[in-house]
């Protein structure tokens, strides 16, 4: 008997030998709904679900998140948490939303913020 690693996008709650039948029959609840991404999110591995973020460049924040984020956190497990994206418009013109989806001022000219940062850098060129 040997472990085999869940195929992209399933998981296995407890670790299952090669001859269990229900091996890896858990589906990530990732990208199911309209706004998430799994990029740089950590993936959860063989027995745990996927995290995920919101597309906040496009306007979604994640629900769980909402109202409060003291961590500054971006990733969450929609199995564990029951979160969701939804669409934020409450942004000023001259705002943005960060990863911590929070309206924060847009970058000066020749400055960036990536998208795993929360301060803006300036573009070297």
């Amino acid at each position: 008997m040997y472990f085999e690693k869940c195929p992209h996008g399933f998981y296995q709650p407890r670790n299952g030998l090669s001859n269990e039948i229900n091996k890896c029959k858990m589906k990530s609840k990732c990208s199911e709904t309209i706004g998430q991404l799994t990029s740089w999110c950590p993936d959860g591995g063989t027995t745990e679900d996927q995290q995920c973020r919101c597309d906040f460049k496009r306007g979604y924040i994640a629900n769980i998140y909402a109202f409060q984020n003291p961590l500054n956190k971006s990733c969450f497990t929609p199995s564990v948490e029951n979160s969701a994206c939804s669409f934020d418009d409450t942004c000023p013109e001259h705002k943005e939303l960060d990863r911590a989806y929070r309206c924060v001022p847009k970058c000066p000219k020749d400055w960036h913020r990536q998208p795993e940062d929360l301060e803006c850098k300036p573009i070297f060129m």
